[in-house]
């Protein structure tokens, strides 16, 4: 058997009082900032009063979630492909260079021949530099 209060039961009757009595706290807060809107020299010392706190406070923030360590992990990622891409440009190139060497070709050949992955180095080393540059800009 279910007690009834004004068509509700006992639990809703005390939810809807709860919600009337919250929602009327939530109006007055509206129109507390509403008159707090209206007035510019009150509004200008709760912003100034707010700086000044926020100011004062330190607030410290540790990006310790899941997104900072795949980060972290992506950046790792990225640094040890950026050491192999270099090394591995340094290397081709020379092999290439003593290949051509060997097959009885000049250093002239040699040199063109090597020269495209060294390029490929310069490529790597500079463009992480080229990006850092473009994001110190301001538009």
């Amino acid at each position: 058997m279910k007690i009834l209060v004004n068509g509700y039961t006992v639990t809703e009757h005390i939810e809807l009082r709860i919600n009337k009595e919250s929602m009327k706290d939530i109006y007055k807060i509206d129109n507390v900032i509403g008159n707090i809107k209206k007035n510019k020299k009150l509004y200008t010392r709760v912003v100034f009063y707010t700086a000044i706190v926020l100011f004062q406070m330190d607030i410290i923030s540790y990006a310790n979630g899941f997104e900072s360590s795949i980060d972290e992990i992506g950046n790792k990622i990225l640094s040890m492909l950026n050491l192999f891409a270099r090394w591995g440009c340094l290397s081709m190139g020379l092999k290439e260079m003593i290949t051509t060497l060997l097959n009885g070709g000049n250093m002239k050949q040699a040199s063109v021949s090597g020269i495209q992955y060294w390029l490929g180095y310069i490529f790597i080393k500079i463009y992480p530099t080229l990006f850092e540059m473009m994001s110190d800009i301001k538009f």
